[in-house]
């Protein structure tokens, strides 16, 4: 009897696998990309192809404002038994950066350093977006590579400012890649903010995703003169960078990510290996093969870190709402993914380990990106 069930499930697996390998693994019909659509206010018009200086300046009155939220801060107690970030970030510990944001952090100190790059904005199909653009310096190196360099959620273009000079200037920041002295050329990086995020203004329709932006980059590039160009992203800075070599891989001249996504349901005997490994191991992988965390185990760690996303994804108004209004909530949203996406292990540290990595000042930058 326990031979005929273990067969049965077997067959029932690979019958669910062979049909979500069908109908999820392979698309119906080619992706058509328009060349253009209109995300800005109103109706349709002419784009304004200007490119214009840009300069971080928070007004005075946004920071007292930003003041007064933080000083009327309403806090609510943990429970007793739990003291670390397993259940998001820990109140206790966001009681201190409460307390650090209020007396030291120093916005102005920050906001020089981000202007110690050139920033620019430039409107694409109704959207204005804004972008560093940092050169190496001039008739230093022989070749200098244009790189597009795009940032993902919830990090900013601020992540990028201590590669910034490694990539424009490796020798005068004594940057030895591979190992050698004698390196000939730099990078020309240009970084914009995915719109909606940072200085780049928000999309005024629905619709926009990773293909448009992916095709505002493109353009972005061809407009500074550039095209070909390389590119590099992580988070959905990989998944936008991807977008635009697959649109355009006559000006992708290279494509490197630090994530790579890669889909189960490209292949549904994946998927059956998966599911019958998660209980009979022994029927599809050899000693040693079968995965340190098992499917029940991924899954399970899925659900417990991906809320953020089903939210995000389905009713973002709803959310977006709530941390438009609260500084400290926005911080608490944003940093405890810098903590569980840093290291797994951090969320059972009372302060998430935010500090191991980054300082409070890099922390706090990133969430006044979002605020300001």
């Amino acid at each position: 009897m326990g031979k005929v069930f273990t067969l049965l499930v077997i067959v029932s697996v690979a019958i669910v696998a062979v049909f979500i390998g069908k109908h999820l693994g392979q698309p119906d019909e080619v992706l058509q990309v328009p060349e253009r659509e209109w995300f800005g206010t109103g109706e349709e018009r002419k784009e304004d192809t200007k490119i214009e200086p840009f300069t971080i300046a928070v007004p005075e009155e946004s920071l007292k404002d930003l003041r007064r939220r933080l000083e009327q801060t309403r806090f609510f107690e943990p429970l007793e038994d739990a003291k670390n970030f397993q259940y998001g970030f820990n109140t206790i510990y966001l009681r201190e950066v409460h307390k650090y944001w209020l007396t030291s952090y120093d916005w102005r100190r920050q906001e020089a350093t981000l202007n110690s790059f050139k920033h620019f904005k430039t409107e694409i199909e109704g959207v204005k977006v804004h972008f560093i653009h940092a050169k190496p310096p001039a008739g230093k190196y022989k070749r200098v590579l244009p790189l597009l360099l795009v940032h993902g959620w919830p990090g900013s273009v601020y992540e990028f400012y201590k590669i910034l000079p490694l990539l424009t200037d490796p020798l005068g920041n004594k940057f030895k890649p591979f190992g050698t002295t004698d390196v000939d050329f730099a990078f020309e990086v240009i970084a914009p903010s995915i719109p909606g995020y940072g200085w780049s203004e928000a999309p005024k329709k629905t619709g926009f995703g990773p293909i448009a932006a992916g095709r505002f980059f493109s353009k972005l590039m061809v407009r500074l003169g550039f095209k070909q160009f390389y590119c590099q992203g992580g988070d959905w800075g990989a998944i936008i960078t991807t977008a635009t070599a697959i649109i355009h891989p006559e000006r992708v001249l290279g494509l490197h990510l630090n994530m790579f996504m890669a889909s189960p349901t490209s292949h549904p005997a994946i998927i059956a290996k998966m599911v019958i490994g998660a209980f009979l191991p022994s029927l599809v992988y050899d000693a040693g093969e079968a995965p340190k965390m098992g499917f029940g185990a991924t899954f399970m760690n899925l659900i417990k870190e991906s809320g953020y996303f089903h939210i995000q994804a389905t009713k973002p108004d709803t959310v977006g709402f709530s941390l438009n209004d609260s500084p400290l909530g926005l911080a608490a949203y944003i940093l405890e993914k810098f903590s569980t996406w840093t290291h797994p292990a951090y969320k059972e540290l009372p302060d998430g380990g935010l500090t191991r990595q980054y300082t409070l000042d890099e922390l706090l930058t990133n969430v006044m990106i979002y605020w300001t």
